[in-house]
Formats: C-alpha cells, structure tokens, sequence
C-alpha cells in the first residue's frame, strides 16, 4: 500500500530547507512512502532549491513537484490538489514546517493495514496532519474550499466530518505533533485574512455550521480544480466534479 506525504508550499523554503532533508532521509528505509511537492505559487527560488537539493530523489521517484500559478495561500483548495496528485493509497498531508517522526510510518500503515476507513491525526484533532485513504478523502468532498481565504479549522473541520460519517476508525497519534516552531504571523501572511483570531474565529463558526447543518459531504459545485506543471514539464488539470454539476 502507498503512502503518500503531501507539502504545499506558498514561499515557505526557510521551513522547507529544514524539514524537507530529513523527512527523505527518516522515510528511505520505507519503499511504500512516496512525496507529493505542490509548488502554490511560490517566489523564493523553490524550484531552484528543488532542482540543486532534491534532484536525486526527484529521479528515483521518491519525489514528484507540481507546481502552479497563484498570488494568495488557499491551504483547503491547495491540500485538496496536492492530494489529488498522489497514487491511490494513503494520503498524509505534510506542512512545510512537518517533521516526520521515525516512529510515525509502521505505527500508521499498520493502522491502515486493518482498516481503510481510518483517519489517523496528531494534537486537537489534527493540527495540521491528517492522514487518510485517498478515496475516503474524494467520497466526503475533500478539505471544504470556503476555509481558504484564513487560517485554521480546515483540518479539524474534516476529521469531524469524516468521524459523523460513521464507521471511522478515529486515531490520534503523538507522533504526528513534531514541527517547527514560528510566528503566527508567517502563518497569515499570504492569507486573504491577516488576522489569524479573525481567521480562527471565523473557520471554527463555519466548521460549527457544517456540522449543525449536517453537512459532511462538501464542496458541491467541485473541488480541487487547478492547472499544474508536473515535474516542471507536463501539463495536467486535475478536480474532482461537484455533486450538484
């Protein structure tokens, strides 16, 4: 079964230059995992670091960059496409400021190995780590696009979600919590909303009425629709059609 480590990245190479490395290295004794690097408009030379830091796994497969063209940071929509370009299997989104623990892959694939109807995710229901199968991820609509113009809730608003749903097997995991400490500042900056309370405030009202209204499946209109380069070569569209199309 594939594992796949999802990262966007919109102008965060100071926190990628630090993870990134070692996330390969703690990962390269494990043949399942796979990395997905959605490049979301970035203008602080990611593609160069890529090409001069990451080549070599860049060749052998372990990598694959996409990358596209935008002025603000969306993290629903941007999560949403990265995980549309990974393999069937597993899919774990990643932030730039993620460490994977070496104890984090057996623990979590053996979880998967039971079960696919799992969601498996670090402190306060996900804190920016989920994992997933792919497909159970496409059935309930993905991360929920009207998140994107703040910060925060866009995780935690899907494993409730998927947990409503039923039959979820609900796992929390210590070892998804190691990350790089910074400013609640960086984490607005490229945000439509630069308040991070505003932001938070408003997720949290918009997750509390996703589930008042029911709503676990989101995204009617269609989600994770983008224009990418693969591989700073191919061009593909990936999305998924909405419900109501």
């Amino acid at each position: 079964m594939r594992l796949t480590f999802t990262t966007t990245c919109h102008n965060r190479l100071h926190h990628l230059r630090e993870t990134y490395p070692k996330n390969f290295e703690t990962t390269s004794r494990y043949s399942c995992v796979r990395f997905v690097l959605l490049d979301y408009g970035s203008t602080d030379g990611l593609l160069n670091w890529v090409l001069d830091s990451m080549y070599d796994h860049l060749t052998s497969g372990r990598l694959t960059y996409f990358s596209t063209d935008t002025e603000h940071f969306n993290a629903p929509h941007a999560k949403n496409v990265a995980s549309l370009c990974a393999e069937p299997g597993v899919v774990c989104n990643l932030d730039a400021d993620n460490f994977i623990h070496k104890d984090l892959v057996a623990p979590m694939m053996n979880e998967f190995s039971k079960s696919s109807r799992v969601v498996c995710h670090g402190w306060r229901s996900a804190a920016g780590r989920v994992a997933m199968m792919q497909h159970e991820l496409i059935r309930v609509g993905g991360y929920d696009e009207i998140f994107g113009d703040g910060y925060g809730y866009d995780d935690v608003d899907l494993v409730a979600r998927v947990v409503r749903l039923g039959a979820f097997n609900r796992v929390q995991m210590p070892e998804m919590d190691d990350y790089l400490d910074h400013s609640d500042e960086e984490r607005v900056q490229f945000m439509q909303i630069k308040s991070k309370e505003e932001s938070t405030k408003r997720n949290h009202a918009r997750m509390e009425e996703n589930i008042r209204n029911k709503r676990l499946v989101v995204n009617p209109n269609g989600w994770g629709s983008c224009l990418l380069r693969k591989n700073m070569s191919e061009i593909l569209t990936v999305g998924v059609r909405g419900t109501q199309e």
